[in-house]
């Protein structure tokens, strides 16, 4: 763990884009393949941003607060257990069609699928402890709590009221992060990821920064992304999506 001066520090001696991401980005690289909001090319782009980050210097820097690591350890167990289900369940779906064919004198060559052989949530696993493993744990710097209560009192996005305050402190904490880099000229592209538009998004367009945070976006130029492949493209690493 690093204090938010020093990966500072380290993105100014470097610089290169900056990806802010919340833990729910993340563990979308794990969650149940069969839904379809998971996307094969998000994945990709995953790929392509954390041999970015692996690089020497690198060509992206993934700073993770503090309150993002807590989350990670808390729920990849409960993402990939539900995952192993829904793969489970597709090939219980796959077996009952077989049979219905068959019994129909049908006999489809291409349902033997052997999903839940093939290790899903183990390649899951690897690619977002190589995300951890590129990046940098960031502790809270001084008043990112005492500003995320306030938030929170406040009922200020991504806060709603009844709410803890984990969404505040990683808001907090990535702020305060760009703001630092921001104060020392350093005028890469910053990107904030996070997949729940529920909290962070405008009401009527997902795609779109909460009305509430906007204006703090705005004045620290960071940008907003939705998933991995947007990031991708407003970090300025890959053509428009």
């Amino acid at each position: 763990m690093i204090s938010a001066a020093e990966i500072v520090r380290r993105i100014a001696a470097a610089p290169a884009p900056v990806l802010l991401s919340d833990s729910c980005s993340l563990l979308d690289l794990m969650r149940d393949p069969t839904r379809e909001d998971v996307s094969q090319r998000n994945v990709e782009a995953a790929n392509r941003l954390i041999a970015g980050a692996e690089g020497k210097p690198p060509t992206v820097w993934f700073p993770s607060a503090n309150q993002v690591m807590v989350e990670l350890q808390g729920n990849q167990d409960k993402v990939k257990q539900e995952a192993e289900r829904a793969i489970i369940r597709l090939e219980k779906s796959v077996d009952r069609v077989r049979g219905i064919m068959a019994a129909h004198g049908l006999h489809p060559r291409a349902l033997d699928l052997g999903l839940s052989t093939l290790g899903f949530t183990d390649a899951a696993s690897s690619l977002i402890k190589r995300y951890i493993a590129a990046g940098f744990h960031v502790r809270n710097s001084r008043g990112v709590d005492r500003r995320a209560l306030a938030r929170m009192a406040a009922s200020l996005a991504p806060s709603q009221k009844g709410q803890q305050t984990k969404d505040c402190l990683v808001i907090e904490a990535y702020l305060h992060i760009a703001q630092e880099l921001r104060r020392r000229n350093v005028q890469v592209p910053i990107v904030f990821l996070t997949s729940n538009t529920r909290d962070y998004s405008d009401g009527v367009k997902d795609g779109t920064i909460h009305p509430t945070l906007r204006q703090e976006f705005s004045a620290l130029n960071l940008e907003y992304a939705v998933n991995l492949q947007m990031a991708e493209y407003l970090l300025g690493l890959s053509p428009p999506p």
